[in-house]
């Protein structure tokens, strides 16, 4: 493993995929950061993220045979991290296909990226924010504010570095099932900001896809939000 550690970036993404285009990185290569600045999640939304309270890393794989599981087994590999660290109280549930919240509200994001041979995870947790800007201050949380205790960065940092290199096993989807708060509910996938389908997400597949309604989807946003 490669670990670069920075004081400052505009992104860990942005970061690790020069590297990764320019050859200067390769396989297992993390890219942490204390502060980011222009932090950013799935399909390019920006990530807030305050100076050394949260944690942003971002980690480069190879491609695999199974890679369309990786959105999912990177969500459990880091609710596995959580738990180790922080103990099996704090119970963290996966928003398909990788937010992580508590209570219904964000406190993880992951994006997933496709550079060349490889794939890019970028990881943002909130850890010790005690206050969010207005805008998503409904919306997200943080583990200061569930559990009322400051926790050490490197030490989350790297249970979920290590988690997330660990081989993904043939567990993924049932353990994926097991933390998912979507699998039951009335939902909504939201794609391009259009609604694409509502109803009743009935399970995960094996490929990582969600059932609703009995139809297979791939990708979008899920809404507990119907209409």
């Amino acid at each position: 493993m490669n670990l670069i550690v920075l004081e400052q970036v505009g992104s860990t993404n942005t970061v690790l995929k020069d590297l990764l285009r320019s050859g200067e990185a390769g396989c297992k290569t993390v890219v942490y950061s204390e502060s980011q600045t222009s932090g950013y999640g799935r399909r390019g939304k920006f990530w807030y993220s305050e100076t050394e309270k949260n944690i942003s890393v971002s980690l480069s794989l190879r491609v695999f045979d199974g890679d369309s599981l990786m959105s999912l087994a990177a969500g459990v590999a880091v609710i596995e991290a959580l738990t180790t660290v922080c103990g099996a109280d704090l119970v963290v549930g996966l928003k398909w296909p990788n937010d992580l919240v508590v209570g219904g509200k964000k406190l993880c994001g992951i994006s997933c990226e496709k550079i060349g041979e490889y794939i890019v995870l970028g990881i943002g947790v909130n850890v010790n924010n005690a206050n969010f800007p207005e805008e998503i201050a409904e919306t997200a949380t943080s583990l200061y504010l569930e559990t009322g205790k400051i926790w050490n960065l490197i030490e989350i940092r790297n249970e979920i570095i290590k988690r997330i290199f660990a081989e993904v096993d043939n567990k993924i989807i049932d353990k994926a099932r097991q933390h998912c708060v979507n699998l039951g509910q009335k939902v909504r996938i939201i794609n391009n900001e259009k609604v694409i389908a509502q109803g009743i997400a009935q399970d995960l597949n094996a490929d990582g896809s969600i059932k609703i309604n009995g139809k297979d989807y791939y990708s979008g946003e899920i809404s507990l939000r119907m209409e």
